[in-house]
């Protein structure tokens, strides 16, 4: 996901801002969110100047990402 994304141009990352060059995810795990989901999620960055045009393109590539791994 990260990668198909990243080379469509989309802002994604596996960790939190804060914690970009660290190996653990300590934002979800204080959130209490398990490890085997914290290791397998991702976050999307948005800002003032992100349109819902360009929200609709992410979620239509996510969907189409997710389509090709789904049996």
């Amino acid at each position: 996901m990260l990668r198909a994304l990243d080379a469509k141009g989309f802002a994604i990352s596996t960790g939190s801002a804060c914690s970009s060059k660290k190996a653990s995810r300590p934002v979800l795990e204080a959130m209490g969110i398990g490890k085997d989901l914290r290791e397998s999620a991702v976050r999307f960055s948005f800002g003032p100047s992100t349109t819902a045009r360009a929200m609709d393109a992410l979620f239509e590539e996510v969907k189409n990402i997710c389509a090709q791994f789904s049996t």
